[in-house]
Order: C-alpha cells, then structure tokens, then sequence
C-alpha cells in the first residue's frame, strides 16, 4: 500500500516532482502486488500514454481484469 501512496506523490507533485514515468513504474508494482486501485491507473495510464507509451490492449487487460474496481479511475 506504500508503493501506492508514493505513487500518487509523483503523479500529483505532493512533496516530489511530478514524474508520470516515475508514477507509472510504482502503479505497475502496486497492480502486481495485486492492489485493485494500482491495476485501474495502470489501465488508465496505458490508455492515455501517461509515463509509458500508449498501448489499448494492456489498457484493457488491466481494466477488464478490474471492471469492477475501476469506478473511479
């Protein structure tokens, strides 16, 4: 769950730089962990090319695998 708090530092700038790269990595490592919230963003951040590059078919791996965990992401 700290690897997911961290993450959102750098993705909002909240005492670090923000740093979607950097953001990106800590939300994969949470999505691997298995936390439900860290699989959306990397969802999202697939989708939207945010520190990675854009690429819909992991977007939807992750999002599917999560449907119902991703309300908000």
């Amino acid at each position: 769950m700290d690897t997911l708090r961290v993450s959102i530092c750098y993705t909002n700038g909240i005492g670090k730089n923000e740093d979607g790269k950097k953001a990106f990595e800590l939300f994969m490592k949470s999505a691997i962990g298995g936390y439900s919230k860290g699989q959306c963003v990397v969802g999202f951040y697939y989708s939207n090319g945010i520190g990675t590059q854009q690429d819909y078919e992991k977007a939807m791996v992750f999002k599917i695998g999560q449907k119902w965990g991703c309300d908000g992401a």
